[in-house]
């Protein structure tokens, strides 16, 4: 990738209740804390957990940026909190028990050239990495998804563009949406819909 283009990255990343995945949560702080981009910074927002969420994360202290929240505000106003508070001019939203492969960023980065893209996410897969989970939706002007076919293979993939993917893995670019990230009328379900039907989002390999 040339260096020369190196923005400003915000991974955020929101957790309720994450002991009983604790591996899986811990390897999505492993994988978010070690991306092949040198720009960026690991933001988690502990979304008022009533386990030991807290306790887990003490022990990356010294390399997440940490939001404890007293109580759960909800997916949509969590990412909107750290969104505020740390004004990069990309945000990655990554759910936590997402697993982001090494050189992602990087790849969601260099397809974020083009200024007509506001949003981009990319492949999601099982964690056998033989199965696509999440592809993206397009909606007909009648407003009913139209999804690719069931079994498509990994490497049939190219990029294209989607009505819709989900905030499990998608990158943000701030210029695009200004002070508000979701609605804030949200609390848990189909938040990220209304979010990149209103702004658009590019799919990529």
């Amino acid at each position: 990738m040339n260096r020369m283009y190196q923005p400003k990255v915000s991974v955020i990343i929101v957790a309720y209740n994450a002991e009983g995945m604790r591996n899986i949560f811990e390897q999505c702080l492993d994988s978010a804390l070690n991306l092949k981009y040198d720009n960026y910074e690991v933001i988690v927002v502990n979304n008022g957990s009533t386990d030991k969420t807290r306790e887990i994360l003490e022990d990356y202290e010294k390399d997440l940026k940490i939001i404890n929240l007293k109580q759960n505000v909800g997916f949509a106003n969590a990412n909107n909190i750290a969104y505020k508070k740390y004004k990069s001019e990309f945000v990655l939203l990554l759910n936590s028990d997402a697993i982001p492969e090494q050189d992602s960023l990087n790849e969601l980065i260099k397809n974020s050239r083009n200024k007509r893209i506001g949003a981009i996410g990319g492949i999601q897969v099982n964690y056998n990495k033989n199965r696509i989970t999440s592809l993206g939706i397009n909606y007909d002007i009648y407003g009913n998804g139209m999804v690719p076919k069931d079994k498509i293979d990994i490497d049939e993939v190219q990029e294209s563009y989607y009505s819709y993917i989900p905030a499990s893995f998608l990158l943000v670019r701030r210029k695009s949406i200004n002070d508000t990230l979701f609605p804030k009328e949200f609390f848990m379900y189909m938040e990220d819909s209304n979010f990149v039907s209103e702004y658009g989002v590019e799919d990529i390999m």
